[in-house]
């Protein structure tokens, strides 16, 4: 019972640290992002063990989530917006509620934050690339400026896809634990899902204009797409408006950081001229 009680109690610190905690720049400079990083046997183990704890630690990041928010907004340690339109995309299988908070808080900070409105969210981009087309335009139309997409997971797949199809509608876009390098499923079950989950993103962003600045914040706790292959890489970085961001949090907690809105935040409210995210 007092292995259990430690465990949780574990689980809820490390849920908090990771929920508020950003790495320094200088954290984030030191990491190698040029090799692609493959799963051992040990790693499909440590994933079997602690895939089940995802959602705990993304459970106990939700719970923080305002608390945070309002201690950096107090601070002043988190940017506000000036009406900057963005829309967030959700992780595979869910749909509008799983971003609800992100998209509340950023507008809480000043943003014209929007869900994607399309229902559930799935791998097969091509069921709703005409419908969320549609979205996209009216809310450009509306407003008068291109979109921000933030997208979590394969939603940020999705936000690289239709950045690369449709340029003259994104001003940027920020993906979360977004498997760039490679397949983020364990190799037992590559074979018969490999089809249905994969999507080359590292080959859709080489198609996405250098104009269009992309952020990729991944999660060094990430278990499902095993951290740094959250992350772009080195030769996608050298001459384009390009980053990535660790944070200490998991997948699930990944869209209820406020550590990673942070980053949102900052990269959202920049002026025409691109510069590297620096944490305040």
């Amino acid at each position: 019972m007092k292995k259990t009680l430690l465990f949780f109690v574990f689980l809820t610190f490390t849920g908090i640290l990771g929920g508020c905690t950003t790495l320094s720049k200088k954290v984030a400079c030191e990491i190698n992002y040029s090799e692609q990083t493959e799963r051992t046997f040990l790693d499909e183990v440590i994933y079997l063990v602690l895939f089940p704890t995802e959602p705990i630690f993304g459970t106990v990041t939700l719970i923080t989530h305002k608390p945070f928010l309002y201690l950096n907004i107090q601070n002043k340690t988190i940017s506000r917006g000036d009406g900057e339109l963005v829309v967030v995309i959700p992780p595979l299988w869910t749909n509008d509620l799983i971003v609800s908070p992100m998209v509340s808080s950023l507008n809480r900070l000043g943003f014209r934050a929007h869900t994607w409105e399309q229902g559930l969210s799935t791998s097969n981009f091509s069921t709703k690339n005409n419908l969320f087309l549609e979205f996209i335009l009216e809310l450009v139309l509306k407003h008068d400026q291109k979109v921000n997409l933030v997208g979590w997971s394969i939603g940020g797949a999705r936000a690289v896809d239709f950045a690369s199809r449709h340029p003259e509608l994104v001003r940027s876009v920020i993906t979360l634990g977004t498997p760039f390098r490679s397949n983020p499923l364990p190799t037992f079950l590559r074979d018969s899902l490999n089809d249905y989950f994969y999507h080359d993103v590292s080959g859709a962003l080489n198609t996405v204009s250098p104009n269009i600045p992309v952020t990729a914040i991944y999660g060094l706790a990430d278990t499902l797409v095993k951290d740094k292959n959250g992350a772009m890489y080195e030769e996608n970085l050298v001459h384009f408006p390009r980053e990535n961001l660790p944070v200490i949090n998991n997948h699930f907690g990944l869209g209820f950081s406020v550590s990673a809105l942070r980053i949102i935040a900052d990269r959202l409210s920049q002026e025409k001229t691109w510069a590297p995210y620096c944490e305040k």
